[in-house]
């Protein structure tokens, strides 16, 4: 039998966010490279992204976005799983806005719809 893995904290879908693609600029700690992804979910555990450019497992990254037209957040987080061109990644230390921002989100999302 197939077990589900369950998340922590519920990811919110970009879609349910912003009408737009939410585009982030990235730089890998590890390699030294800077690059643009898309992040296509959130939460406050951390998000998942799609990028072209090969990240690995334990990477440390700065990802830096502007979510909406008003919240701007620019986050450390670490590359925890890999599947083609989409990454998992945990939010290192986040900072106290961008967790108010999550909170207020989780409050404005309908999470039973996940």
């Amino acid at each position: 039998m197939p077990t589900t893995r369950k998340h922590k904290h519920k990811r919110i879908s970009q879609k349910k966010i912003t009408d737009s693609s939410i585009m982030a600029s990235c730089y890998n700690t590890s390699s030294l490279k800077s690059s643009q992804v898309e992040v296509v979910d959130i939460s406050l555990g951390g998000l998942r992204f799609l990028s072209h450019d090969a990240h690995q497992p334990g990477d440390l990254l700065v990802i830096g976005c502007t979510i909406g037209k008003h919240f701007k957040m620019k986050e450390k987080i670490r590359i925890a799983n890999v599947s083609d061109h989409s990454f998992g990644a945990e939010f290192i230390g986040l900072s106290p806005a961008t967790e108010k921002f999550l909170m207020e989100l989780y409050g404005a999302v309908n999470i039973k719809n996940y």
